[in-house]
């Protein structure tokens, strides 16, 4: 699964210049695809993130704390600083 960002159902993005509420509905995203696959996100063991230069990641990661809360199977997570995204919102 790959290339997963912040926008509902509806194509709307969510959390413009928030980037645990951007957090939030990308792992809602990627739990949706999960569910179809018949799987959970504690099945994912490796997550790739991309953050523009400046962005602090704790924010993002509070996230993924409070989602694992309790699991011992806590993924690998890789966060990469660029200098801008192909869409910059």
């Amino acid at each position: 699964m790959g290339g997963q960002n912040a926008v509902d159902e509806e194509g709307i993005l969510v959390g413009k210049g928030d980037l645990k509420k951007q957090t939030e509905q990308i792992l809602s995203n990627i739990n949706k695809i999960l569910e179809k696959c018949h799987a959970k996100l504690e099945n994912v063991v490796k997550f790739n993130i991309y953050l523009v230069q400046g962005q602090n990641p704790q924010e993002g990661f509070q996230v993924f704390q409070e989602k694992w809360k309790g699991n011992i199977n806590f993924p690998t997570v890789t966060v990469l600083f660029i200098s801008g995204m192909g869409n910059p919102n």
